[in-house]
């Protein structure tokens, strides 16, 4: 097939389907597996626990790496049907079709750990069922796909979800009287090349409408962004980044003290450094703080080392005059001169000591005059400023926490994982990405809807869910009951978790309660809040061409404002625009009654839009997810203390206490039965739907793993097939 005349790089991010279908061309292959998540030209770590034999030698590396390619090539070319082994077979070309052991190994092994086969496809072949049955609880982003795989694995699942609909943080909605619809939740795949999510738009047949990379900007007055400005605050803001990284990244400053940093208070310090030493260089700037930072350190250095000689030489001294009474005149005589010589040294130190702190409130006065001097007025400006904190607000947004929450030394940690490729918001709703999944591959609908979770419960022999259910289908009234399970998957967001772990009523709780160190994690990871604000009106007033603008004027003056409807979103080409608010002002939704915080964004409107804006809007919605019984917030963030292993740490499975029971040998094995999902333990892809999904991908490879084993892509078993004659030589090296 002929290339068509594209931008390559562009076709790949947005993960145009056709690039997959370039037949036996290099680039098809690189897309595949970049689309994949995987290095097109080297093993991943986790692949290479399974295939260690292919490293050895150069020509197994390529080869294995084409065949891994080519299944994800011809998987991606057609996701809505399934990718057989024999498909792989017959379209691998010569003379990779004569290693048929590696090519079942790989295909078995992509199946495992969700690369193919995932999401709503047709199954072509009969599902193996097997004994073991698993819960899922939350019927989110990472139960739907844990439960759509396990369920492709044959196991017998079911979700228990407390809502009356499937999606948890995904929530469409639709008014009937003015046809406007919008995201409660989560609104955008964010990035096309490598996004799970991606796959499921075509599974589905999603209509996508790529985000424009470019905000229209109003100011207080509501006039468009001056150029000159957007340049000068817009390079400001990149500089006060970079030197924020710079100095987390490469420096290592974290930490004043013993107190954690936040990126907020180093970026106001930079901001402050940046107005004062305007006709400075930074560099030059960084160099003298860095020195006079230096010079304390060696100050407090020489301090520690002056008093602890000062203790050693008083313990001598005391020493010295007690034996003074017991020895003879000669002896006597010398230790009275090395009692001399100790407080003269003594008294030479707190000399020093002295010195040296005049030296240290000099350096003190130093470090507090570069903090405390006011910026120039006349450099940067009060249009700059605001400007700036609608740039902090948008980042507040991205994170889920105000920056005084975040850490400064990891608040970005997942940045080389982020997915490329254009924002999409899906058109029918995102909810429609997750829908079809509700049906098991037979057909049978498995997921119990209004069933809340009270206790999880959980031993060698099993798991147990105690369930609140309905007595009836739709009543009000809730009887409860027991639910068995050989496993458990766990999907319950992090601000419900927090709840849990500190006992408060109303949400699940543990039995026995989780190990300590996931404890720790759940309870220093931070549970972040965005809100929206919908405006729905009986036709749009703003330009067609239009899908979100800015605005960085000032509502209240303060600087906790600034996330207060800094953006505008045009929702799903309906005539409803959603007012962003993040950082402080995410909690106005339920610190002022709708109808005033809709008057508030009205007026932003009336600025930027005139006489063309109505008086008022049809409706209004805003969501509440600090208050949301079954979320208690929008997603996680890393706060001051926390660190990139506490996702690590809550996405371990639980196993039971190693307690040996009466007439059991103390060398049984025991297996994880509570397993963990959602975006809270992604640590690649924390705050993100397509984060949520791969985890419900992973741990449904997890339990497949503990309870059916891995012996279908493992070195050193050999699969019972047939093989052509002409493989058993290349199968005999293979195997040596």
């Amino acid at each position: 097939m002929s290339k068509p005349l594209v931008d390559l790089k562009d076709l790949i991010l947005n993960g145009d389907p056709e690039i997959f279908r370039w037949e036996d061309d290099e680039i098809a292959l690189r897309a595949a597996a970049s689309n994949s998540r995987l290095p097109w030209n080297q093993l991943s770590e986790h692949e290479l626990e399974f295939f260690p034999e292919v490293k050895k030698d150069l020509a197994d590396t390529q080869t294995y790496l084409f065949i891994r390619n080519k299944i994800l090539q011809l998987w991606l070319q057609e996701p809505n049907v399934e990718m057989k082994i024999e498909d792989a077979l017959q379209q691998m070309p010569y003379p990779y079709n004569t290693t048929t052991w590696l090519i079942r190994r790989v295909h078995a092994y992509l199946i495992r750990y969700g690369y193919i086969n995932y999401g709503k496809y047709f199954k072509l072949k009969g599902i193996t069922k097997v004994k073991h049955r698993v819960l899922i609880i939350g019927a989110g982003a990472a139960g739907m796909a844990a439960f759509s795989q396990l369920d492709s694995f044959g196991f017998d699942v079911q979700v228990l979800e407390a809502r009356n609909r499937i999606g948890g943080r995904i929530h469409s909605f639709e008014n009937q009287k003015t046809k406007g619809c919008g995201e409660l939740g989560a609104a955008n795949i964010m990035g096309f090349a490598g996004n799970p999510l991606s796959v499921l738009a075509r599974q589905n047949s999603c209509v996508l409408n790529a985000l424009s990379d470019r905000e229209v900007m109003f100011d207080e007055k509501g006039q468009p962004l001056n150029e000159h400005t957007d340049r000068i605050t817009g390079d400001l803001y990149v500089k006060l980044m970079s030197s924020a990284s710079f100095l987390s990244d490469v420096k290592g400053i974290g930490h004043v003290g013993d107190e954690a940093l936040s990126l907020e208070s180093l970026l106001q310090n930079l901001l402050k450094l940046v107005e004062l030493q305007q006709s400075r260089t930074m560099e030059k700037f960084w160099e003298t703080y860095l020195e006079i930072v230096g010079k304390r350190m060696q100050v407090i250095a020489e301090q520690c080392l002056l008093k602890k000689t000062c203790t050693i030489l008083y313990a001598k001294l005391q020493r010295l005059e007690q034996q003074s009474p017991k020895l003879d005149p000669e002896e006597a005589l010398i230790n009275d001169l090395l009692a001399r010589c100790h407080r003269k040294d003594i008294s030479d130190a707190v000399v020093k000591l002295d010195e040296l702190q005049r030296k240290m409130r000099s350096i003190e006065e130093k470090l507090f005059n570069l903090k405390q001097l006011e910026a120039r007025e006349i450099v940067i400006g009060k249009e700059h400023r605001r400007l700036m904190d609608h740039y902090y607000a948008t980042l507040e947004y991205a994170t889920g926490a105000p920056l005084n929450k975040l850490s400064l030394l990891h608040w970005n940690h997942d940045d080389s994982h982020t997915i490329k490729g254009s924002h999409m918001t899906v058109r029918e709703g995102f909810r429609k990405i997750l829908a079809p999944l509700e049906l098991t591959k037979n057909g049978q609908n498995k997921i119990r809807f209004n069933h809340i979770v009270r206790e999880i419960k959980y031993n060698d022999d099993g798991c147990v869910l105690i369930v609140d259910v309905p007595k009836t289908e739709n009543s009000q009234e809730y009887e409860r009951t027991e639910f068995k399970a050989d496993a458990i998957i766990c999907t319950i967001p992090i601000g419900i978790l927090k709840k849990s772990v500190a006992k408060e009523n109303g949400v699940p709780i543990f039995t026995p309660p989780l190990p300590e160190q996931k404890i720790s994690a759940i309870e220093t990871i931070g549970a972040g809040l965005v809100n929206k604000l919908f405006l729905l009106f009986e036709r749009p007033f703003w330009e067609n061409q239009i899908d979100h603008f800015g605005y960085f004027g000032s509502l209240t003056k303060t600087e906790r404002s600034r996330g207060e409807f800094f953006s505008f979103m045009v929702a799903n080409d309906s005539p409803t625009l959603a007012g962003l608010l993040s950082g402080d002002a995410a909690n106005l939704t339920t610190q002022i009654a709708p109808e005033l915080l809709a008057a508030r964004a009205m007026a932003v409107l009336q600025k930027i839009f005139g006489g063309s804006t109505p008086k008022e809007p049809v409706a209004v919605h805003v969501s509440k997810w600090h208050e949301d019984p079954y979320a208690a917030c929008a997603f996680s963030y890393l706060g001051k203390e926390g660190l990139p292993e506490l996702y690590d740490i809550l996405a371990e499975p639980v196993t039971p206490a190693d307690e040996v029971k009466e007439g059991e040998p103390s060398t049984t094995k025991r297996v994880p039965r509570l397993y963990f999902a959602g975006e809270h333990t992604s640590r690649q892809y924390p705050g993100t739907v397509h984060g949520a999904f791969l985890t419900g991908l992973r741990e449904a490879a997890r339990i497949a793993d503990t309870f059916l084993g891995q012996k279908e892509f493992l070195s050193d078993v050999v699969p019972e097939c047939v093989t052509l004659d002409s493989d058993e030589e290349e199968d005999e090296k293979t195997k040596q």
